[in-house]
């Protein structure tokens, strides 16, 4: 089951990085335009978090992170 967090306010990029950060931990996903995504794999993967991402039609995504394994 997917729970819903709101998506953040402020400084887009560094708030949405942060929210996925929190997902790993809190059992959630956030849901963003889906042009959006690309970018932020990359920085997940600096902080060893494997990003999951759910399509919901052509325009939004439900993404979420995971520890990733060693």
């Amino acid at each position: 089951m997917i729970k819903f967090v709101p998506r953040p306010k402020g400084e887009v990029h560094g708030a949405i990085t942060e929210a996925l950060r929190q997902t790993a931990s809190n059992g959630k996903a956030i849901l963003l335009p889906s042009t959006s995504v690309s970018r932020l794999y990359y920085q997940m993967a600096r902080w060893h978090l494997k990003v999951h991402v759910l399509k919901n039609g052509a325009r939004r995504s439900y993404v979420w992170c995971e520890k990733a394994k060693k």
